[in-house]
Order: C-alpha cells, then sequence, then structure tokens
C-alpha cells in the first residue's frame, strides 16, 4: 500500500465547518469513515444544508486506483473560544485479518472554530491511498482512531474497502440500463464496472460516436481522470483479441492517449483509431452533451455551471403561430433536473452563490421552479 497526505487550505474547512456543516445530536464523539473518488467535494461543498450534503463513497478500488480517505466527525467538545482540536490515526487491516505495515499517527483532523458542538466536521489532513500489485485482493478494513484533545477522549471507527481483480463481473442488460447507470456513475462509482460496460457496447463507426456523444465525453473523462487503467487496458489488448476493436474505440475517445497503447495496433486499427479519434474529436465540440458527459463522470459542479452559463433569455416569439424558441442548455438542465438529484441541489446552491448574469439567473429560477414542481409531483404520486 501506498499513501501521502494532502492538506486541504484551512479556509476551505473553516467555510464547510461553520456555514455548511450538518447538525445532528451525538453522544460523544462519533466518527464516520468515507472512502472516496471525489477530491473536489462538490457535493458536500456545494450543496445547501436542508438538501442534504454528501459524500460519495467508494466500495470496490482496482490495482494502482488513488482513493481519498476522508473521515467525518461529530459529538467533539469546544474550548470557551467555540474552537475544536481533533487529531486521528490511520490503520489498515489486510483481507488475512492480520494489520497491513502501513499506518498513520497524529493526524490533523481539525482545529479551528466551529459554530456548535454538533456540527459535523470533515479531516483536514487526509491520505490518499493505493494498493499496488503486490498486495492481495479482497477486502481491507479501514481503523480510524480519532482524539478530542479538548474533552480528553477517543474514539474507534472501521470501514471498508475492497481490492478487487481488474475483469469483468457480469453484463449489462441493456445499452438502456447502461445509459441509465452511466447518468448516476458518480454516486457509486467503479472504474473496472464503467470500462467493462463501454467495451459491451462500443461499436467500431465513428456515427456510433456521434450518436452517443454524452457516452463518448463520459467515456473520455473517466479514461482522462485514471491514468492508472492504462497499463490494464494494453494487458486486456494483449490478452483478449476479441476486445481488441472496442479497445480501439475507448482509446479513441481519450483526447491523448499514451502511446504504450496505440503502438499495440496493426496497421489496419491504427486506420480505424484515427477515425473514431476525428469523430470523437468533432463531437466533443457540441459542448452541452460535452459538459453532461463530464458531469455524469465526475458528479462535479464545474460541468453543469458550464451548462448554466449558455443559457439565454427565450424570447418572443413575433407571431402566433411562430415556433417556440430552441434553449438547448434550459431543456437539458431540465431534463436531467428532473432524474438526478444532484442536479436540482447544485442548481439551488448557484441560484444563491453563483457568479450569474441578472438574466442567467432569471432563467435558471424558473428551471428550478419547474424542477421542483415535478419531482413534487413525482412525490405524490
Amino acid at each position: 500500500m501506498n499513501y501521502r497526505k494532502r492538506l486541504i487550505e484551512f479556509i476551505l474547512l473553516l467555510v464547510l465547518a461553520t456555514s455548511l456543516a450538518q447538525t445532528s445530536p451525538a453522544a460523544g464523539l462519533d466518527i464516520l469513515v468515507a472512502p472516496t473518488l471525489d477530491n473536489q467535494l462538490d457535493s458536500w461543498l456545494k450543496v445547501e444544508p436542508q438538501y442534504g450534503p454528501t459524500i460519495h463513497m467508494v466500495e470496490t478500488i482496482y490495482p494502482g486506483q488513488t482513493f481519498s480517505l476522508r473521515a467525518l466527525f461529530r459529538g467533539f467538545a469546544l474550548s470557551p473560544e467555540s474552537k475544536a482540536h481533533l487529531s486521528y490515526d490511520v490503520a489498515f487491516i489486510g483481507p488475512d485479518g492480520k494489520p497491513a505495515p502501513d499506518h498513520e499517527e497524529g493526524m490533523i483532523a481539525y482545529v479551528g472554530p466551529v459554530g456548535g458542538e454538533n456540527h459535523i466536521i470533515i479531516n483536514q489532513h487526509f491520505l490518499r491511498v493505493f494498493f499496488d500489485e503486490t498486495y492481495p485482493l479482497g477486502t481491507y478494513k479501514i481503523v480510524v482512531t480519532a482524539r478530542d484533545h479538548i474533552a480528553q477522549s477517543a474514539a474507534t471507527a472501521r470501514g471498508e474497502i475492497t481490492l478487487a481483480p481488474f475483469e469483468q463481473v457480469g453484463r449489462f442488460a441493456s445499452f438502456d440500463f447502461f445509459s441509465f447507470w452511466i447518468r448516476h456513475y458518480f454516486r457509486y462509482p467503479d472504474v473496472a464496472k464503467a470500462i467493462f460496460g463501454m467495451l459491451q457496447f462500443a461499436q467500431t463507426e465513428p456515427e456510433w460516436i456521434e450518436q452517443n456523444p454524452r457516452f463518448a465525453s463520459f467515456a473520455g473523462k473517466l479514461l482522462e481522470q485514471n491514468s492508472w487503467l492504462w497499463p490494464h487496458l494494453e494487458r486486456l489488448f494483449r490478452d483478449t483479441p476479441d476486445r481488441q476493436d472496442q479497445l480501439v474505440v475507448l482509446t479513441a475517445l481519450h483526447p491523448d492517449p499514451p502511446r504504450g497503447m496505440i503502438s499495440q495496433f496493426n496497421t489496419e486499427q491504427q486506420i480505424l483509431y484515427k477515425r473514431l479519434h476525428q469523430a470523437a474529436v468533432t463531437t466533443a465540440d457540441r459542448e452541452i452533451d460535452r459538459l453532461w458527459g463530464e458531469f455524469y463522470a465526475t458528479g462535479q459542479i464545474a460541468p453543469l455551471k458550464g451548462i448554466v452559463r449558455l443559457l439565454t433569455p427565450f424570447a418572443q416569439p413575433s407571431a402566433k403561430d411562430a415556433e417556440e424558441p430552441v434553449n438547448a442548455a434550459y431543456d437539458s438542465l431540465l431534463e436531467q433536473g428532473k432524474e438526478i438529484a444532484l442536479v436540482a441541489k447544485y442548481i439551488s446552491y448557484l441560484l444563491n452563490h453563483g457568479d450569474l448574469t441578472a438574466e442567467i439567473k432569471v432563467e435558471l429560477g424558473r428551471a428550478f421552479e419547474e424542477i421542483e414542481e415535478a419531482l413534487a409531483e413525482k412525490q405524490q404520486q
């Protein structure tokens, strides 16, 4: 196992603890261990308290894949100055039940002011962890022991992460179901499952990429964010000749794939790759589709901001029988906001905290009202 510390800027966590943290009563120090692939934590930081901020946790990782080890704390004591002081240790127990040699002690959980004793705070120092090929496959227990230096107390909590082989486990029933799964991928991320799903449905015609721009964008973003995948994909290319054409398609969806992968292609596959890559580049110009694909892959607010900035005020038709003006960004926000809860939560945040023009804010507010009405009707059914 390898790990490295990373310090999140104090001001970020200060805002989190005083403005966005959720309140919930707890008897004594309580901990939630939260392994995650999300480095931005927008679903926690950019969601208002009344909509339930959350951290999307990961259950399964693969050799070479990095995850962030976050921990949430509540039930801590405060000093007379309303400050908290928490530290924590991390240890791992291997699949064989024996302690792993890797551990870290005395990390800063939180030091600073907090709005109240029942607030939930997140660790300021955290580990980024990955298991290389030398580690045995199986489920690892993550043991976090925290100390409350104000109350002079301690607590321990456990989480789990499963190190699995990079291989296909099952197949998707249909492309429609896989498309639905992709749209909600960020909630339960599983990179291998996504990759093998893409290999299951990828077709070798440029027209297929052009007809599925969000799929192409999702795949490209996933590959771009997970460079650890390429040794697995190169091995898969060598070991499974029947998948080679689909792996050419997948490689073509990356903006700049490594030469090690492309060098394995024969002449015919090189020609196919160039045709498909050009189709992917052209498709990426369809900005709304590209941004939605990136949102599906990350669950982050940045792609949604990009879509919001494409909103244009609706013009009044010049005649009674004139067609309604087209606003693709508006329509896509309505469609996705009614299906994906996080979209509506981000829209609410942007309305209250986003740097938006008055015109865009009006259009976004109208979209949010329509989404809320649709969601309310769905709950009543």
